[in-house]
């Protein structure tokens, strides 16, 4: 039998990918109680509505694939990359935010969602989310 088959190898991945944000959760409510962190989402201005018409796309912001790797180069600029898909019609960005395996991080979804407020257009957080204090990392 096959990995594909069993799906051993992807149930290994996700397992170690939600080990790790649970991992990422205890030291971020170290540093956060989660108190303090929903009064910071809650003093947040509401982000934009997603306005979906037919086809629609949604863009993504990912700096590193566990299968392809490093998808962006070292210089990248995330404001640029931003921008073009704003100006290319996106519905929404999903923005990577899970630090390990794609090197993506809460910075890149706050300056995402600075960049796409003036499009009018919201930025979605996505990671192996195993707690709701993520969520309202997110939003704060």
């Amino acid at each position: 039998m096959t990995v594909a088959a069993t799906g051993r190898r992807g149930d290994g991945f996700l397992q170690t990918m939600a080990q790790a944000s649970r991992v990422r959760v205890r030291a971020a409510r170290a540093r956060e109680p989660e108190r303090a962190l929903r009064r910071r989402a809650l003093a947040t201005p509401p982000p934009p509505r997603l306005r979906l018409s037919g086809f629609d796309v949604i863009a993504e912001l990912k700096r590193r694939s566990p299968a392809a790797g490093d998808l962006a180069a070292a210089g990248f600029d995330r404001t640029a990359q931003i921008d073009s898909y704003a100006a290319g019609g996106a519905a929404a960005v999903s923005v990577l935010t899970e630090p390990e395996a794609f090197k993506g991080h809460l910075g890149d979804l706050a300056g995402a969602a600075a960049v796409l407020t003036g499009h009018g257009i919201p930025a979605m957080r996505k990671d192996f989310l195993t707690d709701p204090y993520q969520v309202l990392e997110a939003r704060a």
